[in-house]
């Protein structure tokens, strides 16, 4: 449509009736009802819009100072950590220090008249070593020996326990088995003996330990005896 001028425009508005000037309105008015109504709507969403964006801004500051708290407490957790571990390592090393000078008293205890006592077993030892770590040709430990006893004929290997366990017998016999070879890789052709020592041992592991060859020494009171063997003893020689 041309645009018209102000004289076409007043021409143009005297063919109008008012019916037709009133349907005009009514059009522009609907139009301007559906506008507001839709800019008031409009205003609503944006309104929750931004009750929500103050929500989550809310959200958001609590969960910040939720995860400082957090960090602070999971700091002080691992210096307390830190310091829990120092101290287990002190008591270890204290622990472990009193368990290795409880364990050199038992050693010193029973070896101090330990060659004598095999006297009466008809076997005489001259010499002893305390604590005897036998080498691999490599370098590497082979086995140690808490007491090795030697003559000319025989050397006896003793194992000494505070309390003594199945597995410290099934050890000793495969300490013996380790020694047997070295002395035959060292062309020392002397029988081997094999001895458990204990300050508590029960009477089934007695009896183990000597169904495999091995004299069983034990304290009683304040000293150390040799047990009796039975009839049926029978020394392991290896």
């Amino acid at each position: 449509m041309e645009q018209m001028n102000a004289q076409q425009a007043a021409e143009w508005g005297k063919t109008l009736d008012f019916s037709q000037v009133w349907t005009a309105l009514m059009g522009i008015s609907e139009r301007q009802a559906k506008t507001d109504a839709q800019m008031a709507k409009t205003d609503a969403q944006m309104a929750k819009t931004d009750a929500e964006l103050d929500r989550v801004a809310q959200i958001v500051a609590e969960t910040s100072k939720i995860v400082a708290e957090t960090s602070k407490t999971v700091a002080e957790t691992t210096k307390a950590l830190e310091r829990t571990e120092i101290v287990v390592a002190e008591t270890s090393k204290t622990v472990g220090g009193v368990g290795n000078s409880f364990g050199y008293f038992m050693e010193g205890m029973f070896t101090a008249r330990i060659c004598s006592k095999f006297d009466a077993f008809e076997h005489t030892f001259t010499k002893i070593a305390n604590g005897l770590i036998l080498y691999k040709d490599d370098g590497g430990k082979l086995c140690e020996i808490d007491a090795f006893l030697e003559n000319g004929d025989f050397v006896m290997a003793v194992e000494v326990k505070t309390k003594c366990e199945m597995k410290d017998i099934n050890d000793h016999l495969k300490r013996l088995d380790k020694i047997r070879g070295y002395m035959n890789d060292h062309n020392d052709n002397r029988k081997i003996l094999g001895c458990i020592a204990a300050s508590i041992i029960s009477d089934k592991l007695i009896t183990v330990a000597e169904e495999n060859g091995l004299y069983v020494m034990v304290q009683t009171g304040e000293a150390v005896e040799i047990l009796e063997k039975p009839g049926k003893f029978t020394e392991g020689v290896w």
